[in-house]
This record gives C-alpha cells, structure tokens and sequence, in this order.
C-alpha cells in the first residue's frame, strides 16, 4: 500500500461518477446491479444509500462473517492473483482500522454469510 496523491483522487472521483451513471443507465433498462464497493463504514454506507436513493433502487446488503485472520488470507491472496488490486498486508491493516460491521441502527436489509 502506497500514499497517493491528488492526480490519484481525481481519477478516483471520475471513475467514481462514470460507475453511478453506469448504475443509473443499467437501472433504467430493468437490470439488477451488483455494486461492489467495500463499504466498510457506516458513512460509506450512507453514502450508498443516497445515491441509491437518488436512482430509487432497492439495496440489498451481503455481510460476509468471518474471522479477521481468514478474511486477511483470502484478501492476500486474491491480491496475488489480481495484481491490479495493490493490497498487500501494510494496506490490509492500515485500511482494517476502517472496518465497522453493519449495525442494526443502520436500518439496512442485510444477508448474512458465514464465511469461515
């Protein structure tokens, strides 16, 4: 895991923009989306759920329950397969810190799987 600099969270905001237009788009031709984001908080939860809002679609949310040294290993290693994901374990643990399991205060349909 790196430090990145603006250049990078330009981009980011573009990419960004461009996914919930997709999402829009395939919304509006009746298509199911699934949207991957890694909303590991309840502010990018939120934030999910107003833009959601905005486009009137229904959330689903997947928790996936396991330890945290197995969810480490399958990051880790996935990451090995997928060199485009740049996690290595400084950045696993650095971005953990960030990790709040879905709360039932958060008032969001959730299917839980057990993922040990």
């Amino acid at each position: 895991g790196t430090d990145v600099g603006q250049d990078f969270m330009d981009k980011a905001e573009h990419l960004n923009t461009y996914i919930w237009q997709e999402i829009d788009r395939c919304l509006k031709n009746g298509q199911d989306v699934i949207y991957d984001s890694g909303s590991w908080g309840p502010e990018d939860r939120k934030y999910v759920m107003e833009m959601a809002h905005k486009l009137k679609a229904d959330v689903l949310w997947h928790q996936i329950q396991c330890n945290i040294e197995t969810a480490k290993k399958r990051t880790l290693t996935r990451a090995q397969e997928v060199k485009e994901l740049s996690i290595d374990e400084k950045f696993f643990d650095k971005n953990l810190t960030r990790y709040k399991p879905i709360e039932p205060e958060e008032h969001l349909t959730v299917v839980l799987h057990q993922g040990d």
